[in-house]
């Protein structure tokens, strides 16, 4: 998945547009984490096979993203208790979750997505405490929501067969799927 991210960030970058191929128009992707990669690869690509130094840069971010999300989950933390031993204890969890590790090294926007998080936890909890505006506790909220768009939506995870069956059967109002499988998705519609 992340090198559909940077073949897209890639494309806009040199004018492209929003493109994998560079033939067809695509969205399938998460919109912040996308605008994160355009400039990366805007002022560091080279083009060609060895195109590496956006990768690194990507990666690099991920990093950083990863540590910040750390940070903010330990602020989230110390609210909740007082307890330094509980603390330590709850961070380490949070930090050494082996999906969480994961993203350190993935390239997709789960790293980006989970920093948003604990910094929305935290304004909401400011909030709360009548220590942060609630226009802060949205803003944040908006943030999050693009960085990680389909779980906010609420949309299915479901697989090539599931996701036309679903759509065949008028359960599902919006069927995205490749150019490779318009054929399919063709017949699938029929006279609807």
């Amino acid at each position: 998945d992340a090198f559909y991210y940077f073949e897209i960030a890639r494309n806009i970058a040199i004018g492209a547009g929003s493109t994998f191929d560079g033939l067809n128009a695509t969205n399938g992707y998460h919109p912040l984490w996308l605008l994160i990669l355009i400039p990366i690869f805007m002022f560091h690509s080279v083009g060609g096979a060895a195109d590496f130094n956006p990768i690194y840069i990507s990666l690099a971010l991920s990093i950083v993203f990863n540590i910040l999300s750390w940070f903010f989950a330990s602020r989230v933390i110390a609210r909740l208790t007082e307890r330094t031993a509980i603390r330590a204890l709850a961070l380490s969890v949070y930090a050494l979750n082996p999906i969480l590790l994961y993203g350190l090294v993935n390239g997709l926007e789960t790293p980006l997505a989970l920093c948003l998080f604990s910094v929305f936890v935290l304004v909401a909890l400011r909030y709360e405490e009548g220590k942060q505006p609630l226009w802060v506790v949205g803003a944040v909220g908006g943030l999050m929501t693009l960085a990680r768009l389909g779980s906010e939506a609420g949309m299915p995870n479901l697989d090539q067969p599931a996701m036309r069956a679903t759509f065949a059967a008028g359960k599902t109002g919006i069927h995205i799927t490749s150019t490779s499988d318009l054929n399919k998705t063709t017949q699938m519609i029929g006279g609807k």
